[in-house]
């Protein structure tokens, strides 16, 4: 039984989460597009309804796009009955969900949820909830060097708010980001201003080598921030202490 500051990480795959605190289970950017498995669990990276038909499920959707979002989550509330989706953007055809737009904070299903504006598409969300705090900015990455475009004013509103993330998901890589110096410059701004506990790279599509040669580059100008590269769907974490394991 997870206590207060505690939380369990299972990764969904490129950019998906599942979060488990003391009284909710937090789904981030659930995209399944890989062909699905005989048996979906949180072990292998897949939602299953029947696994989580008992818990208080918050469902997370920064943007449209395809790889983090699908309309089928929607299809959960049938067997899930305690269950919120809160999104970053307003999907066509779809009701039933909890609008939270760029800069405002709201507090949703017993949970503090503020939001970015990607620069991508959408937003990204900071979760405060049973003790931990989360943040997953969605596609939210730097695309200029010299940081004269908007990702970096974001990142500093966030710190403005005066919240250490317990765990930061950050987008490394991605075909649509453009210059990869500086989406790895971003993402050591955001390191060294928000100083996470935790960070899991992610974004990285099925390459998770991704993930270990980002972290082999910067590790070690972060000693405050665990960094944790995944490797398979279904890797799972305990955060407790503010360490994870």
């Amino acid at each position: 039984m997870l206590q207060e500051r505690e939380a369990s990480v299972w990764y969904l795959g490129h950019s998906g989460w599942a979060v488990r605190t003391k009284n909710h289970l937090l789904v981030f950017d659930y995209a399944p597009f890989v062909p699905p498995c005989d048996e979906p669990s949180l072990a292998n990276g897949h939602i299953n309804h029947e696994e989580i038909a008992g818990a208080r499920v918050d469902v997370f959707a920064s943007h449209a796009h395809g790889d983090h979002y699908s309309p089928a989550v929607f299809d959960w509330r049938d067997q899930v009955k305690k269950i919120t989706y809160v999104f970053g953007f307003r999907p066509d055809s779809a009701s039933g969900y909890e609008f939270v737009g760029p800069r405002d904070t709201r507090k949703i299903d017993g949970m503090k949820v503020s939001a970015i504006e990607s620069n991508d598409s959408g937003a990204g969300f900071l979760v405060e909830v049973d003790g931990v705090t989360i943040l997953h900015p969605g596609d939210h990455a730097n695309r200029r060097r010299d940081f004269s475009g908007p990702y970096k004013a974001e990142i500093d509103w966030l710190a403005g708010l005066g919240v250490r993330p317990d765990i930061a998901f950050l987008p490394i890589a991605g075909c649509g980001f453009g210059d990869q110096e500086a989406v790895r410059l971003g993402v050591e701004y955001a390191l060294e201003t928000l100083e996470p506990a935790v960070f899991f790279p992610m974004h990285g599509g099925t390459n998770s080598g991704r993930y270990r040669d980002f972290i082999s580059q910067c590790e070690d100008r972060f000693p405050k921030t665990r960094m944790i590269a995944v490797e398979n769907r279904g890797d799972h974490y305990l955060y407790k202490k503010g360490k994870i394991s």
